[in-house]
């Protein structure tokens, strides 16, 4: 067994936790005692190893315990702290005798072990108000971390230095990114030093994983062509090949389960398989949007799959594959950057900047907007004049094919700006003789824009719920989906949040917080419904998506605040833009 008081908090092996205060005389006899019954032991180091045990004192005095018999504590029924918690891998081998004395009905028996008698088993005594102690971990996407990021919506955002994590990511990346002679980046995956303990055995896990998807498949035919259509893409376009596994290789290995995700509102790819950097905030892109009369969209296609992963990391990204169930399951590697990785969003978006970096001299007017004006995969940019839009949308083509990043759907409120632009890659067909569609919309960064009008938009889909089925849960879950990251509906939000405050401080008969799925009380109901069947009114919004005038001589930005009781609101206008 090793112990070491300078190790707290640190892991030496995961069999057993040792209290940093524990005396050297307790370490030395349970060291003493177990070394000729388990292999050598090792143990985290804490501050404190549990509560102290029993919770509540025991009165023995009663109790019959046979002469001779040396207890392994003597003061078992007082309360006092754990020197050492012994892990469950060696549990048994504590007790080679297996020999055991009962001390009557209702109490205790008295279990032989290598330390000496342990008391064991109900104690038959009244516990009276003392406390009982447990603990539940789960690890999930909890309905309260979506309510943080509705919340987090309205947060101004700030840039910050970065984390040493960042830095480290940063370094690697430097030193590991390539660019190809057909313009295309290979990047090397940042990994922890404890990276192979981490990990562990995976394979078994995703064999399981595959057939239960396999049984899912099974019952939809849709998904199932559809998911094999993912996957055999994948490999037509050489992002992915099955591999002959070597038994010999050390190299460290992970497999990654897979699954579907259904976007039934995308205009290109319905399913999507996800195994499971630095970009101005959502706000800020969509806000400098708003300053120029002419705005350009587009996204990147496949953008993670456009990147290759360094040769040294494709054993981090196996998985198990098959097309039919008679097959035997196959080991494939994904040979691009991974969607659902944890650095994959790092990894593409900051290869993006390096793009940006060494295409500045040959397209300047696409360098920048590559640099400032894409989240993620879309590209939400704009222009004052409609040859400018035409030129900065022509620089931005040239430049990401040229780096294995094509553009596609672009849309425009500037059909000029399109000119050149195939039918097949713009989000909205080019209008031909009288529209009689006036609601063409497309959405980007979460918001509904309509091109023809530049205007944006909301759609709420609001449909007629049962009173019994309005719960805590449902209610928050419906307000989490009102997107509005500009506080165009500020007032709206703002009742919204009044009201999720109202329901986080609901108490039962017990007094204990409401339960996640018991309907609201009557009066809250009422609230609710009053506020939801208006929620559809903001569908008819139209709101100015370019905020200036053209060729304005002088502006001026007025702040207005005010705050009640409930909520702060605060409002920048420029009510005289043409004024000097």
């Amino acid at each position: 067994m090793h112990v070491s008081r300078n190790k707290a908090n640190v892991q030496i092996s995961g069999v057993g936790q040792v209290p940093t205060k524990t005396s050297q005389k307790v370490r030395a006899t349970v060291k003493s005692r177990l070394s000729k019954y388990c292999e050598v032991m090792e143990f985290y180091v804490l501050a404190k190893v549990t509560e102290d045990l029993p919770t509540s004192p025991v009165e023995p005095t009663s109790w019959t315990v046979p002469e001779g018999v040396q207890l392994a504590d003597p003061e078992f029924f007082r309360t006092n702290p754990i020197d050492v918690l012994l892990g469950g891998e060696f549990f048994f081998n504590f007790f080679p005798s297996k020999q055991r004395i009962s001390l009557g009905a209702g109490l205790p028996s008295l279990v032989e072990s290598v330390f000496g008698w342990i008391v064991t088993g109900r104690c038959g005594w009244n516990r009276g108000e003392a406390p009982i102690v447990c603990q539940h971990s789960t690890v999930t996407e909890t309905l309260e971390e979506i309510m943080t990021k509705f919340w987090e919506c309205e947060d101004g955002g700030f840039t910050s230095d970065y984390s040493v994590e960042e830095s480290t990511c940063e370094d690697h990346y430097v030193r590991t990114v390539k660019r190809g002679g057909d313009g295309r980046y290979t990047v090397g995956m940042p990994k922890s030093a404890d990276l192979h303990i981490k990990l562990g055995e995976s394979k078994s896990a995703a064999d399981r994983r595959l057939l239960f998807l396999e049984r899912r498949l099974a019952r939809d035919d849709d998904l199932k062509k559809e998911y094999h259509a993912f996957m055999k893409d994948y490999l037509d376009r050489n992002h992915m090949c099955k591999i002959i596994e070597d038994p010999t290789s050390t190299a460290t290995t992970y497999y990654l389960p897979h699954h579907p995700v259904i976007r039934s509102s995308s205009t290109t790819t319905r399913v999507r398989v996800v195994f499971d950097a630095h970009q101005d905030d959502l706000r800020t892109i969509i806000s400098r949007s708003r300053l120029f009369p002419i705005l350009l969209v587009a996204d990147v296609e496949k953008m993670f799959r456009q990147i290759r992963m360094d040769a040294e990391d494709l054993p981090l990204q196996r998985i198990r594959w098959r097309f039919s169930e008679d097959d035997p399951i196959d080991t494939y590697e994904l040979l691009t950057v991974t969607y659902g990785t944890k650095p994959a969003p790092f990894l593409a978006t900051r290869t993006l900047k390096q793009l940006s970096v060494d295409d500045a001299t040959k397209y300047p007017l696409a360098a920048v907007r590559i640099a400032r004006d894409v989240y993620m995969d879309d590209v939400i940019t704009g222009a004052y004049h409609p040859a400018e839009a035409k030129q900065i949308r022509e620089q931005l083509d040239t430049m990401t094919l040229g780096a294995g990043f094509p553009l596609r759907k672009w849309v425009s409120n500037c059909e000029e700006a399109l000119e050149g632009v195939s039918e097949d890659n713009l989000a909205l067909p080019r209008e031909t003789g009288i529209d009689f569609d006036e609601e063409r919309t497309v959405k980007t960064l979460g918001l509904v824009w309509e091109p023809k009008t530049d205007t944006f938009r909301f759609k709420i889909e609001s449909t007629l719920i049962p009173p019994n089925e309005l719960t805590k849960a449902k209610i928050l879950s419906i307000i989490a989906k009102i997107f509005d990251p500009l506080g165009l509906v500020g007032p709206v939000v703002a009742k919204a949040k009044i009201f999720m405050q109202g329901i986080w401080e609901l108490k039962n008969a017990k007094g204990k917080p409401w339960d996640w799925n018991d309907p609201l009380p009557k009066s809250m109901l009422d609230e609710w419904m009053q506020f939801y069947e208006q929620l559809h009114y903001l569908n008819n919004l139209r709101i100015p998506r370019f905020a200036m005038i053209p060729n304005p001589i002088h502006i001026q930005l007025h702040f207005c605040s005010d705050a009640s009781e409930k909520a702060l609101g605060a409002n920048l206008d420029n009510p005289f833009p043409g004024s000097s």
